[in-house]
């Protein structure tokens, strides 16, 4: 996934190039060194247990300079329409049970990381919702 996001910011804005920086890291024993005007982490809270969601917000809002910005994508169950509810929570009990066994996650359930990002200095600018629901993207703002 880095080496397609490498060649994508290569390919897109070769200007940039040299100013992102990829971090191929475990989150839990990373340290951040310095700071950062964007994180993008999708489809990367829901790996982790409730428990650890907080700690690496808090450890990945740490490195986040003045105006940071950070993208979220990750799965949500909806919250209105029964059928939209069943098929969101089907889809999340086989893809939990998948990636427990087969990548070794800890996780067992979809947390919502936005609390945990509004109490480390970030506000929601805007959220998308797409596939009936199931998948939402959200725009947080450093609001130091």
């Amino acid at each position: 996934m880095l080496d397609l996001a490498r060649r994508r910011v290569l390919r897109a804005c070769p200007e940039s190039f040299s100013r992102v920086h990829f971090i191929h890291k475990d989150v839990r024993s990373w340290f951040p060194q310095n700071s950062y005007d964007l994180f993008v982490t999708h489809f990367f809270f829901d790996c982790f247990p409730r428990a650890e969601v907080q700690s690496i917000a808090a450890k990945i809002a740490h490195a986040a300079g003045l105006n940071a910005v950070w993208l979220i994508s990750d799965f949500t169950v909806p919250l209105r329409g029964t059928i939209a509810q069943l098929h969101a929570c089907a889809w999340l009990r086989i893809m939990y049970f998948f990636f427990r066994s087969t990548a070794g996650i800890a996780a067992n359930e979809l947390v919502d990381a936005a609390p945990s990002l509004e109490a480390n200095g970030f506000s929601c600018a805007a959220q998308k919702l797409s596939r009936g629901g199931m998948l939402k993207a959200d725009l947080f703002r450093a609001v130091r």
